[in-house]
């Protein structure tokens, strides 16, 4: 009798800390798909208002030679246009070799430009690939190397295209 309520009290246990366990990783699965809500950790730090005809600008650079580089153009970039927010936003592709530093102006495409001051100062580093930015009317919001600046984009990117439909964006108005 004793083997049996061993049995059934160890199975139960076992059951219970197994679903314990599978509902916290699917709250982090549901937490990682889903753009997290309106919170100060992430809120945007500039500029304050979006409008309709705002131009918020999403900066890749990277290139063949970078093993990280190629995975996020692999997986990530077709996430990203496939994303709602994508067309709400201009995505520019800058070619750039991992020992290269962010490209002189005139290697820019000609709408980064006369934002090159602002992409060194969000990305805040001379070389290495891949490099991210995120700017608002040319004025940089964030930015950084590696895939996981990319991540920490997402939230402020999505809270932007959030404040820029809100105020009656269409998507043919933002490029």
């Amino acid at each position: 009798m004793k083997k049996l309520f061993f049995r059934c009290f160890t199975a139960f246990t076992v059951l219970w800390v197994g679903t314990v366990y599978a509902q916290a990783a699917s709250e982090k699965l549901a937490a990682a798909v889903e753009p997290p809500q309106t919170s100060p950790k992430h809120a945007v730090q500039a500029p304050p208002t979006v409008r309709r005809n705002s131009v918020i600008d999403l900066v890749y650079m990277g290139g063949p030679d970078c093993p990280p580089c190629r995975n996020w153009k692999t997986f990530d970039l077709p996430k990203l246009r496939d994303s709602k927010g994508f067309q709400h936003i201009r995505f520019t592709e800058v070619k750039k070799w991992i020992r290269e530093p962010i490209p002189d102006a005139t290697d820019l495409p000609e709408h980064l430009r006369p934002m090159r001051d602002e992409l060194v100062r969000v990305i805040n580093r001379t070389k290495g690939s891949p490099f991210f930015a995120l700017l608002v009317d040319g004025n940089g919001v964030k930015g950084g190397f590696g895939t996981a600046s990319y991540e920490s984009l997402l939230p402020i990117m999505g809270e932007l295209v959030a404040r820029k439909i809100a105020v009656g964006a269409k998507p043919s108005e933002s490029l």
